[in-house]
């Protein structure tokens, strides 16, 4: 029963994944990221028969049309398709291959544009931004799913890492519900969660990272003010008790809406996103995000690190020369 509750709840994630990324653009005409966090996810470990009709759920909610649906199965065959040859060949699928498949993906796409007199050098950038992004995301999800939260994080990584998020802020701009942001809701809590679990150094380039992604779509620069003034903010009272943070964040944001006026409307609306997030933020027990703390390495963290392993070698040392004196005797 668990292992059921546990397959459907990845459905879920990835199926809103890779909503997301269907939205997520480069100046609203290219559309890079979702076939290739399709491709990455799989080089993963990822269950792709888990992994096909998400992404074809995710894509046709966005876009229910024709050449949506088709372009969406044949990019998914060609992932399934060479999958289970791999399988039933017994042979390692190579990275050089996964994008190989990818690239040819987008097939349907590339007969659409050029049936319907699209623009062939839109699509031929979004297939290369889309190969990027998909070397970018498996360097970091394949880390993650073989090793989990427990080891830190490579600066590479926390790179790539990076892009993926930047993606998903980007897709996320256009999530709205009767003036209800996800992007906002989504920000706020990563950002009270990074503050939480790391330092001053990391917030701000969480709070930097995405608003460079909400800026991807349109370079509309309305969420950048508000996410780095609510990393400074709450990272004056990140010693402090978790609600402190949560009170600066929607102070600022009231601030942020009212007074400085950063958004086109002055809406209680604007507000309600960082106000809900704050409340999931307080609801969360601290051990769970005590447990992410590994991928954020703080300066005394590597010290302590350091001090165990020479006192160790020293110990070793020791132990060494006393047994070279049997030796000698």
């Amino acid at each position: 029963m668990r292992y059921k509750l546990d397959l459907f709840l990845k459905f879920l994630v990835f199926t809103l994944i890779f909503y997301i990324l269907s939205r997520a653009s480069v100046y609203a005409n290219i559309f890079p990221f979702a076939f290739a966090m399709l491709f990455a996810l799989s080089w993963a470990n990822q269950k792709v028969w888990l992994l096909a009709p998400s992404y074809l759920i995710g894509q046709i909610a966005n876009f229910p049309n024709f050449e949506t649906i088709i372009s969406s199965i044949v990019c998914v065959t060609f992932l399934l398709v060479p999958y289970f040859i791999h399988l039933l060949l017994k042979k390692n699928m190579k990275k050089w291959e996964l994008f190989v498949y990818a690239f040819f993906s987008q097939t349907a796409k590339v007969v659409f544009t050029l049936v319907y007199g699209g623009n062939i050098i839109y699509l031929a950038v979004g297939i290369v931004v889309g190969l990027v992004f998909l070397y970018l995301a498996m360097s970091i999800l394949e880390p993650l799913t073989i090793r989990g939260f427990v080891y830190k994080l490579t600066s590479f990584q926390l790179i790539c890492g990076s892009s993926v998020l930047m993606a998903i802020a980007d897709g996320l701009v256009s999530c709205e519900i009767y003036g209800f942001s996800f992007l906002k809701l989504v920000v706020s809590f990563l950002l009270l969660s990074v503050c939480y679990i790391s330092n001053v150094k990391y917030t701000l380039a969480f709070a930097s990272i995405m608003a460079i992604g909400t800026l991807l779509p349109s370079s509309n620069p309305i969420f950048v003010a508000p996410f780095i003034l609510w990393g400074f903010v709450i990272s004056i009272f990140r010693f402090q008790n978790k609600a402190y943070s949560s009170i600066a964040i929607v102070g600022i944001e009231v601030l942020c809406v009212y007074y400085f006026g950063l958004y086109y409307t002055a809406s209680y609306m604007q507000i309600i996103p960082v106000v809900v997030s704050t409340f999931l933020f307080a609801l969360i027990p601290s051990r769970y995000f005590k447990s992410l703390q590994t991928i954020f390495p703080q300066n005394n963290t590597r010290l302590a690190i350091k001090n165990v392993v020479n006192r160790n070698r020293d110990v070793l040392k020791r132990r060494l020369n006393n047994l070279s004196e049997v030796f000698l005797i």
